[in-house]
C-alpha cells in the first residue's frame, strides 16, 4: 500500500520518550472511584509478572506492549548503553524463533522497542488473530534470549547502534550539544548523568558474558509488565499468557537504581554547530516520581505557551526575536527535567536572544499564572486523556506507565490532581525554576560539529564482572492464530452541503471525539514556489478578529486542534474537537476558511520560522541527496523540481498568500470527511450553521496534473562538508497507482526494503551494521502516472561505495534469487494489516479518508485495494520483481566526499 499511512511512532529501534504531559503515575491511599478505569483488568502472576488487559470493543488490532524495569539509570559504571543496546539485541531471535522479525511480519505484525531514563518498552502491533504468536515470541524472548545471543549478534547491533549515533548525534545540528546538556542536568555520580544511548568507549569493551548477565538480571517477570489492549477476548488472554509468559520461572527483582535528590544550580555550556540560527535552552532539575508537584510542572509547561502573553506571542510575534519557543517537563522516577528551549529569529544574535528570553521569563515569573490560563490547560489535559483509549498502542503505553509505579487502573489520576491544582500552586512552581539556578546552553551557527561530546566519548567508570547463574531453557509451545477477521470499514454517508461543499460522514465509535477533513482542491504544484503552503498554515496565525495567541487559547479551552498545509495536489484543514463541542469546532473552522486573518506581525514570524527550517533541512544530507533524485528524474520545468531558497521565501508577501488562499477554499472543490459517533444529519447541520452563505468566489483554479518522472540511469553526488554519514537515495520506474500490476509491485517492493525483515535491511543493517535502517517504497497519486519507487538509507562514509554495490546487487537478484511464497504471505498480511489502525479513532478516520482523497481514492476503494492484494499469485509477483531488477537507477548520494569510500 502506498501513501497512506499517517500514525508513525518511532523508527527502527529508536529511543523515544513521552513528553509535554506524561503519564507516570504512582499509586496513592486514596484512589477516587472517577479516576479508576473499569475497563483495565490488572493482575499478577505467581512468576511476578504484572498483567494488564484492556480490551476494546471497536478496535480492528491488538496490541501488545512490554515494559521492563531497565533503562539508561539501572546500568553500573562502565556499562552505560546496554539497555539501548539489549533493547536492539532483543529482536535478534532465539534458539525456537532464530528470526524474530520475519516471524512477526508473516503474521501482519508490526513490532519497535524505545529505551528511557528508567525503562524499556516493546510493542507489537497488528491482527487481532496474531496475539497467540505475539505472546509466544515476547514470552520467548523474555526466558531464553540470553541462551542464544552470540559474538555476531553483539557485533552487528553494536555496528548498528554507532551508526545510531552517528545519525542522530554527530549529523543532526545540535545533537551533540543536546546530549552533553542533558547530562549536565544531574551531578557526575546521578545515575541520569550519562546518555541512554551510551558512550562509545563503553559500548567498545562490552563482552558477550557482559550482555548475557545483563539480561538475567533485567530481563525477569518480577521486573516487567505486560498490557493487552485492542480487540481481543479477556477469558482467552489469561489462558494464552498463562500458557506463555505463565510457564516463565521466577527470578529476583533487580535491586533498584539509587535515588539522589538533585537541586537546580547554575551553569553555563556553550557550543557551535551548523545551527541555523542561534538556540538557547534552560534547564533545572526537579521533583521525583508522581505527586502534584510534578502534575504541577506539567501544567506549567502547558501554561506557558497559552494565549495572549505566553512565551510563543511574546518572543515570537510580538518581540520578533524568536523563531520557536518550547516548554517540556518530563517526569522521571529520580528526578524530572523542566527545560525551555528557543530557536532565534533571523538575524537575531545569541547575545540578544539570551537577554530578551531571560527579561522575558523574569517578568512573567513576577506577573504569575494566572487563573483563566489555568483553566485552559486542564481542559487541555482533560482532552488528551480522553483520547488515548482510542489507540490501542497509546493506551497500552499509558498502562504499562502507570502499572510500573502501582495501578493501571488509575492512569488517568493526573486529570484528578490537575483539578487541585490552583494558579498560586503554579505560579510557585515557575519561580522554584530560578533564573539565577538554570543550566544554561547556547548554541551558536558555525562549522558542523562531528566529534563525540564528552558524555558519549568517555567511559562512564570502570566496570566489574557480574556473575550469573545460568538459565535453563524454557519451552514455550506454539499455538495455532486465532480465526482471522475481515476488515470492517465504518458506514458511510455522502450528502451536498447547503453551500455546495461535498460532505462525507464516517460512523465510528469513538466516545472522545469528531475529527474533520476539510480537503480542497489544489496544492504546491498550482502556486508559486512557498505560498501554498504559507497560506495553509492556519496554525501560525490568528482568524476574524482574533489574533493568533487569543484563537490559540479559544481552541484550547475548546479542547479543538486545527491545523492546515499543503501537498502536491490538494490543500487541507484538519479538525478535531470533544464530540459535545462540535458546533463550536465547525465554527472555528469556517472563522479560519472564510475570514483569513494575515496580520503583519504574524506574517512576519511565519516567514521567519519557515525560512529557519529551510535553513536548518540544508544541512541534512538526506535533505540535499532527495532535492538533487528529483533534479534526476524530472524535467528542469517541473513543478516537482521547484525548491525554495531563503530570498524568495522572503519576498512573499501576505497579500498574494491571502488572494491564493481566498481564491482557492471554495465551496465547489471542497469535501468534508467527517468521523464520529454522532448523526449524519446533525453533523450537516452544524457545517451548515457555522458555513451559511459561503459561496465561490471567480473561476476554480487553475490545476495542475503534474509531471510524469522519467528515470534514467544517472549519479550525483553532493558534497556536505563534515557529515559521518552518507545519504543514499535511489529511484526507479514504478507502474501507475490503481493500474492491475500495482498491487503485485507494491508487495515486490515490501520484500525489498518494506520492512526490519526486508532483503535491504537484512544485509545492510543485520548482516553489515553499515546502516541503522534502509527503506523501500512505492508512492504516486490515482490516474496521474506519477510513481515512483525510492530507496533511502544513510550509511558510514567509510562504507559508501560498499553500500550502494550491496542495494545494486540485491535488487538485481530480485532476477536470480525468486521471492518465496513465505515472503509473499508475509508481504500480502502485512500491507492487509496497515489498513487495521485506521479505524481507531475519529480524528484517525478523518485524516485517513482526507489522504486517501489526495491521492485519489474513496474510503470504500479499500475494499478493492484488500482484493488486489489477495488476488496476487507467485507468478504476478516475480514478473514484478523481474521488472524492477532490470529497471535503471538514479543514484543520488549526499556526504562528506573526503570520508567517502
Amino acid at each position: 500500500m502506498r501513501n497512506f499511512s499517517f500514525f508513525v511512532l518511532a523508527g527502527l529501534r529508536k529511543p523515544w520518550r513521552f513528553v509535554g504531559i506524561t503519564l507516570l503515575l504512582l499509586t496513592f491511599p486514596a484512589i477516587a472511584e472517577d479516576v479508576v478505569d473499569k475497563n483495565v483488568t490488572q493482575y499478577t502472576l505467581e512468576n511476578g509478572l504484572t498483567v494488564i488487559l484492556a480490551p476494546s470493543a471497536t478496535a480492528q488490532s491488538v496490541a501488545l506492549v512490554t515494559q521492563y524495569g531497565v533503562g539508561s539509570a539501572n546500568e553500573a559504571p562502565g556499562r552505560s548503553g546496554f539497555a539501548h543496546l539489549f533493547e536492539h539485541l532483543m529482536f535478534e531471535g532465539t534458539k525456537a524463533v532464530p528470526d524474530f522479525d520475519k516471524t512477526i511480519s508473516g503474521a501482519g505484525g508490526e513490532n519497535n522497542a524505545f529505551t528511557q531514563e528508567d525503562a524499556t518498552t516493546y510493542y507489537m502491533s497488528g491482527p487481532a488473530e496474531a496475539l497467540p504468536l505475539f505472546l509466544r515470541l515476547d514470552a520467548d524472548r523474555m526466558a531464553n534470549l540470553a541462551n542464544a545471543v552470540t559474538q555476531e549478534d553483539l557485533d552487528n547491533q553494536r555496528a548498528v547502534v554507532l551508526n545510531e549515533m552517528r545519525q542522530n548525534v554527530l549529523d543532526m545540528p545540535a545533537g551533540a550539544a543536546r546530549e552533553q546538556t542533558a547530562a549536565a542536568a544531574y551531578p557526575e555520580d546521578h545515575p541520569y548523568a550519562h546518555s541512554p544511548i551510551g558512550s562509545i568507549a563503553d559500548l567498545g569493551a562490552a563482552r558477550l558474558t557482559d550482555v548475557v548477565a545483563f539480561h538475567r538480571v533485567h530481563y525477569v517477570p518480577s521486573n516487567a509488565f505486560v498490557a493487552i489492549t485492542g480487540r481481543f477476548d479477556p477469558a482467552m488472554a489469561r489462558q494464552l499468557i498463562s500458557q506463555t509468559f505463565g510457564l516463565v520461572p521466577n527470578s529476583a527483582e533487580p535491586d533498584p537504581a539509587g535515588a539522589m535528590e538533585v537541586k537546580p544550580t547554575a551553569q553555563r555550556l556553550d557550543f557551535v554547530d551548523a545551527v541555523a540560527t542561534p538556540t538557547i535552552s534552560l534547564r533545572w532539575p526537579g521533583a521525583r516520581g508522581f505527586s502534584k508537584e510534578t502534575v504541577t510542572n506539567d501544567m506549567l509547561a502547558v501554561a506557558l505557551s497559552v494565549g495572549k502573553g505566553s512565551l510563543d506571542d511574546r518572543l515570537i510575534v510580538q518581540q520578533g526575536i524568536a523563531a520557536s519557543v518550547s516548554a517540556y517537563w518530563e517526569d522521571r522516577q529520580l528526578g524530572g527535567l523542566f527545560t525551555i528551549q528557543i530557536s532565534a529569529a533571523q538575524g537575531v544574535s545569541a547575545e540578544a536572544l539570551e537577554a530578551g528570553v531571560k527579561k522575558t521569563l523574569s517578568d512573567m515569573q513576577a506577573e504569575g499564572i494566572g487563573e483563566e490560563t489555568l483553566k485552559i490547560v486542564r481542559t487541555e489535559i482533560e482532552t488528551g486523556y480522553a483520547s488515548v483509549p482510542s489507540s490501542p498502542l497509546g493506551y497500552g503505553f499509558a498502562l504499562v506507565e502507570s502499572a510500573s509505579n502501582g495501578d493501571a487502573r488509575t492512569w488517568r489520576r493526573a486529570v484528578d490532581m490537575s483539578r487541585s491544582v490552583s494558579s498560586a500552586d503554579v505560579t510557585s512552581a515557575f519561580r522554584v525554576f530560578a533564573l539565577d539556578a538554570a543550566l544554561v546552553s547556547i548554541i551558536t551557527p558555525g562549522p558542523r560539529n562531528n566529534n563525540y561530546p564528552p558524555v558519549i566519548a568517555r567511559s562512564s567508570g570502570v566496570s566489574s564482572a557480574e556473575p550469573v547463574a545460568s538459565r535453563a531453557e524454557v519451552a514455550i509451545p506454539e499455538i495455532a492464530m486465532l480465526d482471522a477477521s475481515e476488515l470492517v470499514l465504518p458506514p458511510t454517508g455522502m450528502r451536498k452541503l447547503a453551500s455546495g461543499a461535498r460532505l462525507i460522514t464516517y460512523k465510528i465509535d469513538d466516545p472522545a471525539k469528531v475529527g474533520i477533513a476539510m480537503m480542497i482542491k489544489g496544492g504546491d504544484v498550482d502556486a508559486p514556489v512557498g505560498l501554498s503552503n504559507l497560506g495553509m498554515s492556519i496554525n501560525s496565525r490568528g482568524a476574524g478578529d482574533l489574533p493568533l495567541a487569543e484563537m490559540d487559547a479559544q481552541y484550547r479551552e475548546n479542547g479543538i486542534s486545527l491545523y492546515g498545509n499543503s501537498g502536491r495536489h490538494y490543500s487541507q484543514i484538519f479538525a478535531s474537537a470533544p464530540v459535545p463541542k462540535l458546533e463550536a469546532l465547525s465554527a472555528q473552522l469556517a472563522e479560519i476558511a472564510l475570514r483569513p486573518r494575515f496580520d503583519a506581525k504574524e506574517w512576519s514570524a511565519l516567514l521567519d520560522k519557515t525560512v529557519t527550517d529551510l535553513e536548518s533541512a540544508r544541512k541534512s544530507p538526506a535533505y540535499l541527496a532527495a532535492i538533487e533524485l528529483r533534479k534526476s528524474v524530472y524535467p528542469a520545468d517541473a513543478p516537482e523540481i521547484r525548491e525554495p531558497d531563503p530570498a524568495t521565501l522572503k519576498a512573499l508577501k501576505s497579500d498574494d498568500a491571502k488572494a491564493l488562499f481566498v481564491a482557492r477554499v471554495r465551496p465547489d472543490e471542497t469535501t468534508f470527511h467527517v468521523a464520529s459517533n454522532l448523526p449524519a444529519d446533525v453533523v450537516a447541520a452544524a457545517l451548515n450553521k457555522a458555513f451559511a452563505g459561503w459561496s465561490a468566489k471567480g473561476a476554480a483554479g487553475p490545476f495542475q496534473d503534474g509531471t510524469r518522472p522519467v528515470v534514467k540511469e544517472t549519479r550525483a553526488e553532493i558534497e556536505v562538508k563534515g557529515a559521518t554519514q552518507t545519504a543514499i537515495l535511489a529511484a526507479l520506474p514504478a507502474p501507475g497507482e490503481g493500474t492491475p500490476e500495482a498491487a503485485a509491485f507494491d508487495l515486490a517492493v515490501h520484500i525489498l526494503g518494506g520492512g526490519a525483515d526486508s532483503r535491504l535491511n537484512k544485509v545492510l543493517r543485520e548482516e553489515k551494521g553499515w546502516a541503522y535502517g534502509i527503506s523501500a517504497s512505492a508512492s504516486g497519486d490515482k490516474d496521474r502516472n506519477n510513481s515512483l519507487l525510492r530507496v533511502s538509507t544513510t550509511v558510514q562514509a567509510d562504507h559508501t561505495s560498499d553500500s550502494i554495490a550491496e542495494i545494486r546487487r540485491i535488487i538485481a537478484e530480485l532476477a536470480t534469487k525468486p521471492i518465496s511464497d513465505q515472503e509473499l504471505q508475509s508481504a500480502r498480511r502485512t500491507s492487509k494489516a496497515e489498513f487495521l489502525n485506521a479505524f481507531d479513532s475519529a480524528p484517525g478516520t478523518a485524516m485517513f479518508a482526507g489522504s486517501m482523497l489526495a491521492a485519489g481514492y474513496r474510503l470504500e476503494d479499500i475494499q478493492k485495494l484488500v482484493a488486489d492484494i489477495d488476488a496476487v499469485t507467485l507468478e504476478d509477483i516475480n514478473r514484478q520483481a523481474q521488472i524492477i531488477a532490470k529497471s535503471p537507477i538514479a543514484l543520488s548520494i549526499a556526504g562528506d566526499k573526503a570520508l567517502m569510500k
